[in-house]
């Protein structure tokens, strides 16, 4: 039973990334960070602020915010990283997608080899 006096209520998702990566998430409730010039200091904040469970973040931008990410610790939300694109390098892409396929037992983000995939 959760215990109901809980002071920390963290219920915000937030995304990081180019627009085209983080829009969907946006339509689905999440609070949206386009990549910009003050995209650390907004990061850090998330990071840091009461409110958010769950910091998304595209691969590209958690490449440079490493060690923020790093520093954050255990007591702060769960950090995402998304996938940047969909190229067969990327490894935020392979890791969601073996992730899917344990979790559904189905391949639902299609084989490696697919045309879509660059």
């Amino acid at each position: 039973m959760p215990n109901k006096t809980r002071q920390d209520k963290r219920n915000k998702v937030v995304a990081f990334g180019e627009s085209f990566q983080v829009a969907p998430w946006g339509y689905m409730g999440a609070d949206v960070v386009i990549a910009g010039d003050d995209i650390e200091s907004k990061f850090t904040e998330c990071l840091s602020s009461k409110e958010y469970a769950i910091v998304m973040v595209s691969e590209s931008i958690a490449r440079d915010m490493e060690e923020i990410i790093r520093s954050a610790g255990l007591g702060g939300p769960v950090v995402m990283v998304i996938p940047s694109g969909f190229s067969k390098e990327d490894q935020a892409w392979s890791t969601l997608r073996k992730l899917v396929t344990e979790a559904v037992g189905v391949d639902l983000l299609g084989k490696e080899n697919n045309s879509w995939v660059e």
